[in-house]
């Protein structure tokens, strides 16, 4: 046992980097007092908001203090631009306060820092000049948009407001819109990572779904079939992955991604679709029957095979599928 704990100890001193993990866990707070005009509501969003905003500051610092930073040059202008479109931000706690007759609510909100990913996804993203500015772009939308929401907030605060119900509708309006912006940016790069880690040639389009979630985007041509994780598009035939296509290397939905060195492949046009027998009818709300020869239900979504495709539909939309006789 002596033997076994020292040999332990030595690797451990050998190889420092495995005493240290690569991840951290950041957190910050933000106490906020509610006016007159506040619901519990508002002050959650905006709670959460400014502690979130704190949060980036200290992950910001975090990341370009890291010696690592310097060596795969990453600027302090780079981790501004890029590091809040990959960090997931969750809400640990919030705490209600009554203090002088006033209620105010303390919100923390946590994230977890793997520098080797960040680093990495920062790298590819200053390669693609596309993806640069497109972020650039979003991420002044969401500044912008932040001021926009402070600002009411500053003005429902002052004693005397108008029209504080009309005022506290923009305000909500500003927070869906600056938390659907949020999430799409969010989910580019996430379903990018699920995507590049999980899915693998010879996955089913359930198993997928399953390991990455609902695709952002489907597209078909005839043949194969795509589903879109961010940066990166599943390429699928007969409902099985049979590659991964990287956003700078995609096409269309109508090129067959042979890997004969770096060339790409057209599908000829006059290869013929495989017949196949159409088994079930998919009746929809507006009255309009599809056939299809197989289909799958995935979290509310129904899937069905069409002209030698995947098509994804709401289920809500659907009436019923039946056998055809």
């Amino acid at each position: 046992m002596y033997k076994l704990y020292s040999l332990l100890t030595i690797c451990l001193l050998m190889n420092p980097a495995v005493l240290f993990s690569a991840e951290k866990t950041l957190s910050a707070e933000y106490t906020y007092e509610l006016g007159e005009n506040d619901s519990r509501n508002d002050a959650r969003q905006y709670a959460f908001l400014k502690a979130k905003k704190k949060l980036i500051t200290a992950s910001k610092q975090y990341v370009h203090e890291n010696d690592d930073a310097k060596k795969r040059k990453i600027t302090v202008l780079d981790t501004n631009n890029f590091l809040p479109i990959l960090l997931k931000i969750d809400s640990e706690k919030e705490e209600w306060i009554v203090s002088d007759t006033k209620l105010k609510l303390s919100v923390m909100v946590r994230t977890r820092i793997d520098t080797d990913y960040i680093f990495k996804r920062i790298t590819e993203i200053k390669k693609s000049k596309k993806l640069k500015e497109k972020i650039k772009k979003n991420r002044k939308k969401i500044v912008d948009i932040q001021k926009e929401y402070e600002a009411l907030n500053s003005r429902m605060k002052e004693e005397g407001s108008n029209d504080p119900v009309e005022m506290r509708k923009q305000r909500q309006v500003i927070a869906e819109k600056l938390e659907r912006l949020e999430k799409i940016i969010y989910f580019i790069t996430s379903k990018t990572r699920l995507a590049q880690e999980k899915i693998s040639a010879g996955m089913t389009i359930d198993e997928v779904i399953d390991v990455a979630g609902q695709p952002r985007a489907t597209m078909t041509c005839d043949r194969p079939d795509f589903l879109n994780y961010g940066r990166v598009w599943v390429m699928l035939r007969n409902g099985v992955v049979i590659d991964l296509v990287p956003i700078e290397d995609w096409r269309g939905p109508c090129l067959e991604y042979g890997r004969q060195g770096n060339k790409k492949q057209s599908v000829s046009p006059e290869t013929p679709e495989t017949d196949e027998i159409q088994k079930y009818e998919i009746i929809m709300e507006n009255g309009k029957v599809i056939t299809t020869s197989n289909y799958y239900e995935i979290e509310g979504i129904v899937y069905y095979k069409r002209y030698g495709g995947i098509v994804g539909i709401e289920k809500a939309k659907i009436i019923e599928i039946k056998d055809i006789e």
